[in-house]
């Protein structure tokens, strides 16, 4: 979803070789007896990939059957502590062969409490900072919807890694695993000493952006590769449309490489990223419903009922701006009774209880359920594997490339 050179707009057919956005070479994935056609583009020699398709998931099955088939999984590590995602960690590097992949850790540019570097203190000093008002507002609307509660021992710690403290421990774990070949981080610039950290263990620096002023920060501290996420896509998102975003970012930044994100869910749309000047996609909502993923059959259902018209732009989960499927939570949070949001982590914080028992109650659950997806969730309506995703990715890219290829004069 983003090195070398300046980036060219590709030129579509014509005589000679093919444009460098729109590479043709043919191969067989790994373990596949299916031809496939891999998009290759500098920053897949950099890593050694195949095709440049980034895809973001909490889910370490799906990582390492993304990498196994030509593309780049990149683990969500928000809601692991660092004993959990060494245990991933792991799990992913008995399981994705010689492959790389990458972790995506969520250190905001400015939150609550930033100053305290002490995780423990930091979480009490967070939790004494939260009304009581915002916690019984999200308990009467879990307890009106019918969602049992969770049992006590099973209950999960409220501070995610949405701290520079929390995150420090996850990158340090990350970087003794090296299979990582890639830490990007989901929001904001990542701190220089981070920045620092990653690059003096021979690993790239990657960072989400909405504008190209936040672009332009990311490649004066030094971040490797862009990430340009269009309102579109899912979880914590900007206001500026994929199309509008992509063009803006790749020039702002140049010669940085930049992923293309929001809205990726096809081949069509990945030769749109490249003919743009991207150096690949990075996805997310496209791994919410394949095989490999660990999401309960009534959010999947919940995915695949769902249009491109309903999803929404939220602050009542994480206290930022975080597109998912609209539903009574996201409405309540709306009223006039409604406490307004807290910032981030506080609201993540008060939340926490939510998201923990509207998974584990998922079928109760799911007109209060934390559902985030972008609105390619529309283009979601049943359950492929992995690598029939990457292989119509690779068919329907192709077959875009043909077409634009046959509009030019012969």
């Amino acid at each position: 979803m983003r090195d070398g050179g300046a980036p060219e707009q590709p030129r579509v057919g014509g005589q000679g070789a093919p444009a460098p956005g729109f590479p043709l070479q043919s191969r067989v994935l790994e373990e596949s007896p299916e031809e496939v056609f891999a998009m290759r583009t500098e920053l897949c020699e950099k890593l050694g990939i195949d095709l440049p398709v980034f895809a973001f998931t909490h889910c370490r099955d799906v990582v390492a059957a993304v990498s196994k088939a030509g593309g780049f999984g990149v683990l969500g590590a928000v809601g692991f502590t660092a004993e959990q995602l060494e245990i991933e960690l792991d799990w992913i590097d008995e399981h994705v062969g010689d492959h790389g992949y990458g972790v995506d850790i969520v250190i905001p540019g400015k939150y609550e409490g930033m100053d305290e570097i002490d995780p423990a203190r930091l979480e009490a000093q967070l939790r004494a900072a939260i009304p009581e008002q915002h916690r019984s507002f999200a308990s009467k609307l879990l307890s009106d919807a019918g969602v049992p509660e969770m049992p006590a021992e099973d209950k999960h710690h409220e501070l995610l890694g949405w701290t520079a403290a929390t995150a420090a421990p996850q990158v340090e774990c990350a970087l003794r695993h090296e299979r990582v070949k890639l830490i990007a981080n989901a929001l904001g610039t990542p701190p220089e000493d981070v920045i620092e950290q990653v690059h003096e263990a021979g690993r790239l620096v990657a960072a989400l952006c909405g504008s190209p002023r936040q672009a332009l920060k990311h490649t004066e501290a030094g971040v490797d590769i862009v990430i340009a996420q269009g309102t579109e896509g899912g979880g914590h998102t900007g206001e500026v449309g994929s199309l509008v975003l992509w063009p803006q970012v790749i020039s702002a930044v140049a010669p940085t490489p930049v992923l293309a994100a929001g809205g990726i869910g096809s081949g069509q749309q990945i030769a749109a990223a490249l003919a743009v000047g991207a150096a690949g996609v990075w996805t997310g909502s496209l791994w919410l419903a394949v095989e490999e993923a660990e999401a309960p059959p009534a959010q999947r259902q919940s995915y695949f009922d769902a249009t491109s018209r309903d999803t929404v732009r939220s602050r009542s989960f994480t206290g930022k701006p975080c597109r998912m499927l609209k539903n009574e939570w996201t409405q309540a949070w709306e009223r006039e009774d409604a406490p307004d949001p807290l910032g981030m982590p506080l609201q993540g914080m008060v939340t926490m209880d939510a998201v923990q028992r509207t998974h584990r109650y998922a079928d109760a659950a799911q007109k209060v359920a934390f559902n985030p997806v972008g609105q390619v969730v529309g283009m979601i309506d049943h359950v492929e594997s992995v690598r029939q995703v990457m292989q119509r990715l690779s068919e329907e890219y192709l077959s875009a490339v043909d077409r634009l290829e046959g509009l030019q004069p012969s």
